[in-house]
């Protein structure tokens, strides 16, 4: 509810006491013209009663009231009930006898809001009041920003709880700090504030000379790095990572400084901790690269034992035989011939066997050399050299469009002559031998080639003897062969980072499959096909 001012309320003094009226028709006369100026300022003349009497254009722009909207109410009407008491004290202040009075207040505007303003006001003889109010919402607006703004940055710095925060003086001494600090040095506000922050470094880690330099560098550069050891009150010290930032007013003058730190001491421990376990890792890795160069030496000497020393009486045994074989053979009975045939053919086996013992060790140390590799032309180049396996045979061979791969054209030739091989040679029970050969890419871009066949098969309970060397799962006499050449497959196939596998059920055929890993794009342009080749 608006508040009328009385004359004697806010004078304290009659109506005749504000003196002849030609006087405030003068002063009237003489403030007309700065009325109707465009000025900044907004102009007012109210009378003691608590109404406007002459109001500058400025004052509608400002509030959105018209000249007579507001000139027909008491002023109080427009001015924000939280700011009545100190508008309202400036009248106590006039009725006590005072002519000058300043003072800030709100005012609403038409629109619901409020704008700030700033008075400066005189009272003249006539009992007029002349007033010149600025316009600083702005202002207020910023200031209460910035407070706003302060809090917030407090209620952050006392959240950083890993974190102590110092603001320095220009001198270096700790004028204010966030409780981080004081859970990390165990000192309270009352022990440091007002000292220098070289109480918080170890014993002779720090004097004024050095955090003189160490401030002035910060005040130079916006900030500086200091990290290192700090000391609690208790004399333990720990490791912080900080950094020292300058801190400025607006108009850049340095006000001080503000010291971050963060104890990092579990975070040395645990990194000393991992380069002790890398240093006694790399020496480790010495000694364990020094006893595989001396076992490597070992198989070198084994393997020219073996290409030569092993060799020499074998080569002797087979000659002397066959010098024995020809010459007598005619002459022995039947139990004598298949003695010496049985020799002979041992030392053939034994010959054959020390020959994939060689290749076996060898494959753990042969450089491999990695290229683009057609498998359909590795393929083709078997099955020549095996055709002599499948004379007199009905054999029957499916070769799909293979993917190309990237590896040791060699050793991978090895691989599918060693698997094509033996599905040739576990088919021979066969009436018609089946073999077929495929490749695909799986869902993690490996390319998977299989060599299927109709022979003979094997138990799967012991397929974990498969790869193995000298584990066979078929008898000699049933099947020739050393042991030697699946597992030489499994061996080429890891060097290249691949893996291999089979599944069959006994007397069903079976399946050998080779994953290799990264294939190239494909070499040429291979369109899917079927061949087709009968032996025999």
């Amino acid at each position: 509810m608006a508040t009328e001012l009385s004359d004697s309320a806010v004078m304290g003094t009659s109506e005749q006491a504000l003196g002849p009226q030609r006087e405030r028709r003068r002063l009237e006369q003489e403030a007309s013209p700065f009325f109707s100026q465009p000025l900044r300022s907004l102009l007012v003349i109210a009378g003691c009663d608590g109404y406007f009497k002459r109001l500058s254009a400025g004052w509608t722009a400002l509030l959105g009231f018209t000249e007579e909207e507001l000139m027909a109410k008491p002023y109080l009407e427009f001015v924000d009930p939280q700011d009545h008491a100190a508008t309202l004290a400036c009248a106590v202040g006039i009725g006590a006898g005072q002519r000058a009075f300043a003072f800030e207040n709100r005012y609403r505007t038409k629109n619901g809001g409020l704008v700030w303003l700033s008075w400066n006001a005189i009272l003249a003889d006539s009992g007029l009041m002349y007033a010149i109010a600025q316009d600083v919402t702005e202002k207020k607006q910023a200031a209460e920003q910035l407070r706003l703004s302060e809090e917030n940055m407090l209620l952050l710095v006392e959240s950083l709880h890993d974190h102590a925060i110092y603001f320095i003086d220009i001198e270096g001494r700790i004028m204010s700090w966030n409780t981080g600090v004081q859970r990390m040095t165990g000192y309270t506000s009352e022990e440091v504030i007002g000292k220098s922050l070289t109480m918080m470094y170890p014993p002779g880690r720090m004097d004024q000379a050095t955090l003189d330099n160490l401030l002035a560098t910060a005040a130079q550069t916006g900030h500086v790095q200091d990290n290192g050891w700090r000391s609690r009150k208790d004399g333990s010290c720990f490791q912080v990572d900080g950094y020292i930032n300058a801190l400025r007013t607006p108009d850049g003058k340095l006000r001080g400084f503000a010291k971050i730190v963060r104890d990092v001491t579990k975070r040395e421990a645990a990194e000393q901790e991992i380069r002790d376990f890398n240093e006694h890792l790399e020496q480790r890795v010495k000694d364990r690269t020094a006893e595989l160069a001396a076992v490597n030496k070992e198989l070198e000497a084994f393997s020219y034992s073996v290409s030569h020393d092993l060799r020499a009486p074998l080569r002797h045994l087979d000659g002397f035989l066959m010098l024995l074989r020809k010459r007598c053979y005619d002459g022995l009975d039947e139990s004598s011939r298949r003695y010496i045939d049985a020799v002979l053919a041992a030392s053939k086996r034994m010959g054959t066997l020390i020959d994939d013992l060689l290749q076996f060790s060898r494959l753990g140390r042969a450089a491999i050399s990695k290229t683009p590799v057609r498998l359909n032309d590795i393929m083709n180049e078997v099955r020549t050299e095996l055709q002599h396996e499948a004379e007199g045979r009905n054999v029957r061979w499916s070769v799909a469009a293979l993917p190309a791969v990237t590896g040791d054209r060699g050793m991978l030739r090895q691989v599918f002559q060693n698997l094509l091989a033996n599905a040739l040679k576990f088919t021979r029970p066969r009436e018609a031998a089946e073999i077929a050969i495929a490749g695909a890419t799986d869902e993690t871009g490996n390319v998977v080639i299989s060599v299927t066949d109709n022979g003979v098969g094997f138990d799967m309970a012991y397929s974990n003897k498969l790869f193995q060397v000298f584990q066979r799962l078929h008898g000699e006499d049933e099947f020739e062969g050393t042991g030697i050449g699946l597992a030489i497959v499994s061996k080429i196939v890891e060097r290249h980072g691949g893996r291999v596998w089979a599944q069959s059920t006994l007397g069903k055929g079976a399946a050998f499959y080779v994953s290799l890993p990264c294939p190239t794009k494909q070499i040429g342009e291979e369109h899917e096909r079927i061949e087709t080749h009968t032996a025999g």
